[in-house]
Order: structure tokens, then C-alpha cells, then sequence
């Protein structure tokens, strides 16, 4: 090989392991309590359910649909996933959650960011959860 071909390898090699990739991080709504929940929400493109079975309500509008879910005791629907940061990628436009005492409504896609978990410094802890408890 001429020493062209070899220092050219070299520096694509380099590139290419220096190059940052964007963590990939599921998105989900966790039940920490000892009732079944049930969410009806209204999707984005980012929805996609991949553990729970969901039902349509009504007229779907592409990925704008109304849908209901039910999450039991102890355990999570994933709802999407999320390459970086979750603002890109969320899964919902509008949220409600209810539980046999309460529920948990959020009406904007900015409402429903607030929902999410977050460190100490503000930021969403990942992978990206709303936690019920």
C-alpha cells in the first residue's frame, strides 16, 4: 500500500470511531401501584406500542388518533422510543391517565413533557418514563 492509501485509511478508521452516535431510549409509562390503570391518549407519529394491546377511538387522522390502554398492577406499556432527546419524539399530544382514586390529565404536548421523570439538575432522567405510584 502507498503511504497516501495507508495515512487516507487511517484517518477514515479514526472518523468513523470518533464519531458520537445519539443514545436510543425507550419510552414508557411505568404503574408502581397495585391498580390497573387506564390511558387514553392521543398519538403523535411517534407513537408505537410494543408490549400492551391498544384499542382506536373513533376517526384516526394518520398517526393523530385517540386510543385507550390498559397497564395492570406492577408493570409498563412502552410507547415509543427516542434517539437523543425525548421533545423530538414524543409519543403523545394529549395524556389521561386514571387510577381506581385519581387521574393524571394532560392536555398539551407541553404538559404532557412535564409528566416525565427528571434528575436533580432538570433534565429527563432516561430511559424516558412517566412513573405512577
Amino acid at each position: 500500500m502507498s503511504k497516501i492509501t495507508l495515512t487516507t485509511m487511517t484517518l477514515i478508521i479514526a472518523g468513523l470511531l470518533f464519531q458520537s452516535c445519539d443514545p436510543y431510549y425507550s419510552i414508557r409509562i411505568l404503574n408502581s401501584t397495585n391498580d390497573t390503570l387506564t390511558v387514553v391518549a392521543r398519538t403523535t407519529n411517534s407513537f408505537h406500542m410494543e408490549n400492551i394491546g391498544y384499542s382506536v377511538l373513533g376517526k384516526t387522522y394518520d398517526h393523530d388518533k385517540w386510543i385507550k390502554f390498559a397497564i395492570p398492577p406492577m408493570d409498563y406499556a412502552d410507547c415509543g422510543n427516542a434517539i437523543g432527546g425525548l421533545e423530538d419524539d414524543l409519543p403523545f399530544k394529549e395524556l389521561k391517565i386514571y387510577e381506581a382514586r385519581d387521574s393524571i390529565v394532560a392536555t398539551s404536548e407541553t404538559e404532557v413533557l412535564s409528566l416525565f421523570k427528571t434528575n436533580l439538575i432538570g433534565g429527563f432522567r432516561t430511559p424516558y418514563a412517566i412513573e405512577i405510584e
